[in-house]
């Protein structure tokens, strides 16, 4: 399926057409196939059953290079922010879903 996303930090945006491929429940992948400032951007979750039943294990990985030799100089200083604020964005969804599947339940 294609998908219409969005990545951002500060003063800088760019909406992107990625290619999404999800191979159930472990893997969802998103390529970048139409955008005006990368290179290339890939994004990868892969999902693993930790020992605990209620417990999983996220692994999240991201690929990118800007067309731009000075946004790539500039990644270097923001990376680690922005890497926090996917997974908290991440984290936010995971707890929206959770609460909504415990009221569906109840």
């Amino acid at each position: 399926m294609t998908a219409e996303l969005e990545v951002g930090f500060k003063i800088f945006s760019e909406r992107y057409i990625s290619k999404v491929e999800m191979s159930e429940p472990s893997l969802v992948s998103a390529v970048s196939t139409d955008t005006a400032i990368f290179e290339h951007l890939k994004t990868e979750w892969k999902f693993t059953p930790a020992s605990n039943p209620n417990t999983t294990w996220v692994t999240f990985q991201v690929e990118f290079q800007f067309k731009s030799a000075v946004y790539n100089e500039l990644s270097k200083l923001f990376l680690q922010e922005v890497v926090t604020q996917m997974v908290k964005a991440f984290e936010t969804r995971c707890t929206v879903v959770q609460q909504q599947a415990k009221k569906n339940a109840a």
